[in-house]
C-alpha cells in the first residue's frame, strides 16, 4: 500500500477539521453538497437597494468664441467690435450668437464680418453614485436633467461633454461636445429631459466602456461665420439632475477561507466576468429575415454570421457584416447557447464613406451615409420579443451604440432596423455582455 507523507496526511486532517466546524457554526447539515462548503465562506448574494438623488450642478460657465472678418484694401480698417454683453447671474448659462455684417458701400466699400458664439457648460458630481458599489455594480434607472430659461428663448442643441473642461479650457474656444437632442422651447415648467442612456455610461465609466465626463454643453442653433445680422443668446439656469439608481450593497471584499493562512481578500470588481455572450466563438449563432446572397456584389459576403465575428468594422474590400436590401423592417437574431444573464447591447452600423473601413469605430464616431439610423433592440421573454428600457433608438447618427440595463436573463436577442438613408439594413456587429 502507497504511503502518504505526515505533512499530506496532517494537512487533510485540518481540511476535515475545518469543513466539520464549518458545518456545526454555520448549521450546514450533513446533507449539504460539497459544493455547498467551498461557498460557505463567501458573503451571502448582495442587496439590491435603490435610492433617488436630485443633484444642482457643481460647476457651470459660459465660453465665449469671436471671429472677425474685413477686406484687407488698405483704406479699410478693422471693424469696430460692439459685442453683446451679459449680467453675471450665479449658475446660469448663456448658449447663442450674434452676427453683425456690413457688405460695404459699392465704391472704395469696406466689407466686414463680426461673429459671437456662446456655449454654456453644466458639470455634475457623480462621486457619491460611483462610490456606493463596485463598477458595473450600479444601475441608473432614470436620470432626469432640468433648467429653466431665464429670459427669450432661442433653439439651442444639448450635447454631451467630450473634453473635461472642467479643469480649465482654452480662451476664444468652443467647448466640444457630441450631440444629444434639441431643445425648441422650455415651457413654463422648463426643460425636463431624459438622458438615463447618457448617465447610465458617466456611472459605467471610460475604464468600463462608458464615457469619460459627466458634464452637458448647450450651444446656439446657429453659429458662424454668416454674412447675416441674426442674433439670438438665451440665459439658461437652475440646472438639476435627478437620478434614480440601484446598486448592490455587500463587503467591499470577499473573504475567502485559506486552510493555510489567512482569508483570501479578493475584490469584487476583479470577479466581474461579463463577456460577450453573442460571439460565435462563445457558442452564438446568427440568423437573419433575409441577407443579400452571395454573387450580387462579386467576391463580396454578406450572411449572418459576420455579426457575430468580433470584428466590428467591415473589411477594405466592404465586407464583414450582415446586409439585407430586401425592404425595412428586417431583423437579426443571435441565440445563445443556453440562457444568458445579460446587461448591455451593442449594435454596431457602418462607417462612412460606404463599407471601406478596417479600423474599429469610436462611440462618439458619426456617421451620414447608409447606416443604421432607426432600430430596436429586442430579448426573448420565453413566450414573445420585448424591448429593454432605452433599446428603442431614433434619429441615431453614431456608428457604435451601447445600451445598458438591468440584468435579463434570456436565451437570444435581436435587433430590428427600420430606418436607414437608403432601406437597406446593415449591421457590422451585434453584441450582448453578461453571464
Amino acid at each position: 500500500m502507497k504511503m502518504f507523507p505526515r505533512r499530506i496526511l496532517y494537512l487533510a486532517a485540518l481540511a476535515i477539521l475545518a469543513m466539520a466546524a464549518l458545518c456545526v457554526i454555520t448549521g450546514i447539515s450533513g446533507e449539504t453538497s460539497a459544493a455547498s462548503l467551498f461557498t460557505a465562506g463567501l458573503p451571502a448574494p448582495a442587496e439590491v437597494v435603490e435610492e433617488t438623488v436630485t443633484l444642482s450642478a457643481a460647476d457651470v460657465k459660459t465660453w465665449l468664441h469671436y471671429d472677425e472678418w474685413y477686406s484687407k484694401a488698405p483704406y479699410c480698417g478693422p471693424p469696430f467690435k460692439v459685442g453683446p454683453t451679459f449680467e453675471d447671474y450665479p449658475g446660469s448659462v448663456v448658449a447663442g450668437y450674434k452676427h453683425l455684417f456690413d457688405k460695404g458701400a459699392k465704391v472704395f466699400g469696406c466689407p466686414e464680418r463680426l461673429n459671437w458664439n456662446y456655449r454654456g457648460t453644466v458639470w455634475f458630481d457623480l462621486g457619491d453614485i460611483v462610490a456606493k458599489a463596485p463598477p458595473l455594480h450600479v444601475y441608473v434607472k432614470k436620470a432626469t436633467l432640468k433648467f429653466q430659461a431665464l429670459d427669450r428663448e432661442c433653439p439651442v442643441w444639448l450635447l454631451i461633454a467630450s473634453k473635461d473642461w472642467s479643469k480649465g479650457y482654452p480662451d476664444n474656444e468652443l467647448v466640444p461636445g457630441d450631440p444629444f437632442t434639441k431643445i425648441e422651447s422650455c415651457g413654463r415648467e422648463g426643460c425636463n429631459i431624459d438622458v438615463q442612456t447618457v448617465v447610465n455610461n458617466w456611472v459605467r465609466g471610460e475604464a468600463n466602456g462608458g464615457y469619460a465626463n459627466y458634464g452637458f454643453v448647450v450651444r446656439g442653433e446657429l453659429e458662424g461665420p454668416v454674412d447675416d445680422n441674426e442674433a439670438c443668446p438665451t440665459r439658461y439656469g437652475d440646472f438639476r439632475l435627478t437620478v434614480t439608481y440601484t446598486y448592490e450593497r455587500k463587503d467591499t471584499v470577499l473573504r475567502i477561507p485559506s486552510p493555510q493562512g489567512p482569508a483570501i481578500m479578493v475584490n469584487p470588481a476583479i470577479l466581474d466576468t461579463r463577456k460577450n455572450v453573442a460571439l460565435a466563438s462563445n457558442g452564438a449563432t446568427a440568423s437573419a429575415q433575409a441577407y443579400t446572397a452571395d454573387g450580387v456584389y462579386p467576391g463580396l459576403h454578406f450572411q449572418p454570421s459576420f455579426a457575430i465575428d468580433g470584428l466590428r468594422h467591415t473589411t477594405a474590400d466592404g465586407g464583414n457584416l450582415w446586409r439585407d436590401e430586401h425592404g425595412l423592417a428586417s431583423w437579426l437574431e443571435v441565440a445563445f447557447p443556453g440562457i444568458k444573464k445579460i446587461t448591455e447591447i451593442d449594435v454596431v452600423t457602418v462607417q462612412n464613406p460606404g463599407y471601406e473601413k478596417a479600423v474599429d469605430p469610436t462611440e462618439t464616431q458619426p456617421f451620414t451615409q447608409q447606416g443604421a439610423r432607426g432600430f430596436e433592440v429586442q430579448y426573448w421573454t420565453g413566450s414573445d420579443w420585448a424591448t429593454p428600457p432605452g433599446g428603442s433608438i431614433s434619429g441615431n447618427s453614431r456608428v457604435w451604440t451601447r445600451i445598458s440595463f438591468a440584468a435579463i436573463a434570456t436565451t437570444k436577442i435581436r435587433v430590428l432596423v427600420n430606418d436607414s438613408s437608403d432601406r437597406i439594413a446593415r449591421i457590422v456587429e451585434l453584441e450582448a455582455w453578461g453571464r
